[in-house]
């Protein structure tokens, strides 16, 4: 088996590209400002806190308020929770834990999980969902735009932003990719869905290696996105 470092570095990149996109949105918008946007945008996203039936090989993953259903295969789970056992599971699938431990701080994340059988194929495949709380509230499109600024000014390409119709409610979706600065090839690529509710932000990203590969799992990644729920 073996796991590459350029690999991982891919990871780190496209993981703490996500790190202050949502802070930077906050840093732009007052309290008042966001509330005048918001007015401005019609009407909010409709409540989204309805469980979905258990898809056919498929499992639910939970964290703090939130669920989110991906295929079987992925391991992972409630890292704010309890980090170690989401650690154990994914070393369980074949893969040390010290390696995701060290390339990412999962803990900062609300849940997270990967996908075994690419990785140990030297492929990237994993998702994270994080979450902030935003000043007010604010439109979807606006959000979503603030969203692709803040990964940018990390680095990454942004290839895609726009809102989106999942299930029954809206989202918004930037697609964004890492590029090596020497060979300009692409060393990941990602996409993310953008909710929000009640001024709370998520933004659940899912991660692989290149465009090819975006192109096969993006049907599954929009069906996971669309199993999205808030708790009540």
């Amino acid at each position: 088996m073996n796991f590459t470092k350029p690999l991982f570095f891919a990871f780190i990149l496209l993981s703490t590209s996500l790190v202050g996109c949502v802070k930077s949105a906050n840093s732009q918008v007052s309290s008042s400002k966001a509330s005048k946007v918001a007015v401005a945008s019609g009407a909010r996203r409709s409540k989204i806190s309805a469980t979905p039936e258990i898809k056919r090989g498929w499992k639910n993953f939970q964290a703090d308020g939130i669920e989110l259903q991906l295929p079987s295969y992925y391991e992972g789970g409630n890292t704010k929770q309890n980090s170690q056992a989401v650690l154990e599971r994914i070393e369980k699938a074949g893969i040390p834990s010290d390696l995701i431990s060290n390339t990412f701080q999962i803990q900062d994340y609300e849940l997270f999980a990967i996908n075994p059988q690419e990785v140990i194929k030297g492929n990237i495949n994993y998702i994270e969902v994080r979450k902030e709380e935003l000043p007010a509230s604010v439109s979807l499109q606006f959000m979503t735009d603030k969203f692709a600024e803040g990964v940018s000014q990390t680095g990454p390409n942004i290839v895609e932003k726009k809102v989106v119709s999942l299930d029954n409610y809206q989202a918004g979706k930037v697609v964004f990719k890492v590029m090596d600065s020497q060979t300009n090839q692409v060393q990941g690529i990602g996409v993310s869905y953008l909710f929000e509710e009640n001024q709370d932000f998520w933004a659940v990203t899912y991660v692989t290696s290149s465009e090819s590969q975006l192109q096969q799992q993006l049907p599954m990644f929009q069906e996971s996105a669309s199993t999205f729920r808030i708790r009540s």
